[in-house]
């Protein structure tokens, strides 16, 4: 009977070191912040970067975020996580200020040292229970987390064009067309070629070649263009061949105001049967007759252009022109 009440002793006994044992062991369950004790910061859906953002290389390196909070009771500095820097090319502050009051602040990310034609992922978010609101944030209106990808456009320059105008001349009424060169380049975008000429209607002096190619636009005299800022032609070349035009200031102002040239289908109309697109076919560009718009601010509307406007992507396609004549 003795061993028997030992043994029992001893069996009470491991279960009460059990007990405290596992009482000892077992983690401590912190409350939940509740609804309203947190800052509730979130990135905001409006005004905010593209989730896919493509820049011109001369663009400024930089953007901004927007970044929110619901109670706005005191000044707080908020932690910004990375969660993806590719290259760590991204350079982010480490926190976000609010003063008192304030709800809504940006903040800069730039990225001095990206590469032209690569891409760049960006990944930041909040975190932390004083930070966040789970409350509000776990139906996925409001975000802790955002993201981008960047890449800086390469272009490459493909030589000069040659461009033979016809909307210029179908403004002002200057009497024929002569080719001329002009800077190019070129890059690729979404399964678009785009052409970026440089300056067509420059003020060079009227030189030629010994094919008779101007160097620069003949119809300006010193002081008609704007030497002071570069004007850029962009041609999209579209999977079907079509070609627009955007409308763009050309940098020529005689004296009745800066002239605007582009496409019309796209830019002043969605009517393509009668304002077609211009139309690439091998490496001549050709926008025919009702393609393009003059335009200058001293008249009401537009003029419509009757003379095409040609542009050999090579010197050799308009040679090949000059032979078939």
């Amino acid at each position: 009977m003795k061993t028997f009440n030992k043994i029992a002793s001893l069996f009470i006994l491991c279960l009460l070191l059990g007990f405290v044992s596992c009482k000892e062991d077992s983690p401590k369950w912190e409350p939940a912040p509740t609804p309203g004790s947190t800052q509730g910061v979130f990135f905001p859906t409006a005004n905010q970067p593209a989730a896919v953002i493509e820049l011109d290389p001369i663009d400024p390196t930089e953007f901004m975020i927007t970044i929110s909070r619901k109670n706005t009771a005191g000044a707080v500095e908020v932690p910004i996580t990375v969660i993806k820097n590719d290259g760590n090319i991204f350079v982010i502050p480490a926190t976000v200020s609010f003063a008192a009051g304030v709800e809504t602040t940006q903040f800069k990310v730039t990225f001095p040292a990206a590469e032209a034609g690569t891409t760049y992922q960006l990944i930041l978010e909040v975190q932390g229970d004083q930070y966040i609101d789970l409350y509000g944030n776990i139906s996925g209106a409001k975000t802790t987390t955002i993201s981008t990808s960047l890449t800086r456009i390469k272009w490459d320059v493909v030589g000069p064009l040659i461009y033979i105008d016809g909307t210029f001349s179908a403004g002002w009424g200057v009497p024929g067309q002569y080719p001329q060169y002009v800077e190019a380049e070129r890059t690729s975008k979404g399964g678009l070629i785009i052409y970026r000429l440089k300056n067509v209607y420059n003020s060079l002096a009227m030189d030629e070649d010994d094919d008779g190619i101007l160097d620069g636009f003949p119809w300006n005299d010193p002081g008609d263009f704007d030497e002071d800022n570069v004007y850029y032609t962009f041609l999209t070349v579209n999977t079907d061949n079509t070609v627009s035009m955007a409308a763009h200031d050309i940098g020529v102002d005689w004296g009745n105001g800066m002239m605007n040239i582009g496409s019309i289908y796209g830019n002043l109309s969605t009517n393509l049967a009668s304002y077609p697109l211009g139309v690439k076919s091998g490496d001549v560009i050709t926008f025919g007759a009702s393609s393009l718009y003059y335009n200058q601010p001293s008249y009401a509307s537009a003029r419509t252009c009757g003379t095409p406007t040609i542009i050999y992507l090579t010197k050799a396609a308009y040679l090949a022109t000059l032979k078939e004549e």
